[in-house]
C-alpha cells in the first residue's frame, strides 16, 4: 500500500519538504517520529525543538489516520522523540 505522506526510513522526503515548506508543521512531526523510530533520537529531539517554535501541539491526536496501527506507529515515534525534551 502506498503512503505518500508517510515518513520514509531515511527522512529524505521530509527533509526536502522542510527546505521547501519550512513552516509546515506535519513535516516536522513526520521527521521527528521517523528519526525516533529508527534510533536517531538526538536528531529527532532537535526536530522537536524546532517544531515547538512553530506550535505548542507536538503530539496531536491524529484522528485523521484511519488505520489505528499506522496511527499508533506515528504517535509512538513522536512520544519517543519528546520523552526527554524540555
Amino acid at each position: 500500500m502506498a503512503r505518500p505522506h508517510s515518513p520514509c526510513p531515511t527522512g529524505r522526503r521530509c527533509s526536502a519538504h522542510l527546505q521547501e515548506f519550512p513552516g509546515w508543521v506535519p513535516n516536522y512531526r513526520f521527521l521527528a517520529a521517523c528519526g525516533a523510530r529508527i534510533g536517531r533520537l538526538d536528531e529527532a529531539r532537535e526536530i522537536v525543538q524546532r517544531l515547538r517554535a512553530l506550535t505548542p501541539l507536538v503530539v496531536p491526536n491524529a484522528t485523521q489516520w484511519r488505520n489505528p496501527e499506522q496511527r499508533e506507529l506515528y504517535l509512538a515515534g513522536l512520544r519517543l522523540a519528546t520523552a526527554e525534551v524540555t
